[in-house]
């Protein structure tokens, strides 16, 4: 898995925006931009069929 913005659960998208934010340092960001140190997985619904993890 490529580890960039858009996979991160940090990653907020911005809807009505230019731009998307991320919450670990509230700065603009884009989706395909290389993940920084604060990048966390993005953790799918179960139900969701792209899930890495589940809670079971």
């Amino acid at each position: 898995m490529k580890k960039c913005c858009g996979n991160c659960r940090q990653f907020i998208r911005s809807t009505g925006k230019p731009v998307d934010v991320c919450g670990a340092w509230g700065n603009p960001t884009t989706a395909d931009r290389v993940a920084c140190d604060f990048w966390m997985l993005l953790v799918k619904k179960k139900n969701d069929e792209r899930t890495k993890y589940n809670d079971n």
